[in-house]
């Protein structure tokens, strides 16, 4: 099987968040990302 289809299918969400907080540069290279993912109608 694919693994990365297999990862999608044996993916569970944990809560369980660490007490710090991601760099800012971490931060705005996940936005930087989503600002070029493909969406609807292209926005």
């Amino acid at each position: 099987m694919n693994e990365i289809i297999k990862a999608m299918e044996e993916r569970r969400s944990i809560r369980k968040f660490k007490p710090d907080m991601p760099e800012k540069k971490d931060i705005d290279q996940i936005i930087e990302a989503g600002l070029y993912a493909a969406s609807a109608k292209g926005r």
